[in-house]
């Protein structure tokens, strides 16, 4: 938990680092108690918060009272709904490049001799 400049610890502190365009030489530390004019409104964290409070902006009232979301966040909300996820990309790029037809003799002699070989390479 921070430190206020005033000595209190608190959960709500606000640095200031500068005054105009001038760097200060050492940060300025307020809390909500040393200054509670710097702090509008009580933070509080006991409740969840719906849509509409939480991005205003997203939502518009209807006729009855009834929050509705915008064309544009319905839109993003089906996108993400509608688009294939990592296991349908995975799905895709195994039947891209699947094999179809049968190792050769050569092949399997290959792929024998490197089984031998890391399998004598764990042992040691």
């Amino acid at each position: 938990m921070p430190i206020c400049d005033c000595g209190e610890y608190s959960a709500r502190v606000r640095v200031t680092l500068a005054k105009g365009n001038v760097l200060l030489e050492k940060p300025i530390t307020v809390c909500s108690k040393c200054e509670p004019g710097e702090f509008s409104e009580p933070f509080s964290i006991d409740r969840l918060v719906t849509g509409p409070e939480a991005y205003p902006n997203l939502y518009k009232k209807d006729a009855d009272g009834v929050y509705r979301p915008t064309d544009e966040l319905q839109q993003d909300t089906e996108d993400q709904i509608t688009k294939p996820g990592p296991t349908a990309e995975a799905i895709e790029r195994k039947r891209a490049t699947r094999r179809t037809t049968p190792l050769t003799p050569t092949e399997i002699e290959e792929s024998e001799r490197i089984w031998r070989q890391r399998r004598q390479n764990s042992t040691l």
